[in-house]
């Protein structure tokens, strides 16, 4: 996973996606505290963010199939 800052967005890009899963979740760690997310990622294996946070530290991937 790698994620790129375009247009005032994050883009996460994934390495693979399970078709069995449903939905990704992603735990986002700033330089100000930490939120989370749920999305799908879309064809291409990739799901945007609006930047609204500041800077991105971090960011874990989960998905439905972990939980």
């Amino acid at each position: 996973m790698s994620w790129t800052v375009e247009n005032d967005y994050v883009i996460i890009q994934l390495k693979e996606v399970n078709p069995d899963v449903e939905t990704c979740y992603a735990e986002i760690t700033l330089e100000s505290g930490r939120f989370e997310l749920e999305r799908v990622a879309d064809e291409n294996k990739k799901f945007r963010v609006k930047n609204d946070f500041g800077k991105f530290r971090n960011i874990e991937i989960y998905t439905n199939l972990d939980l």
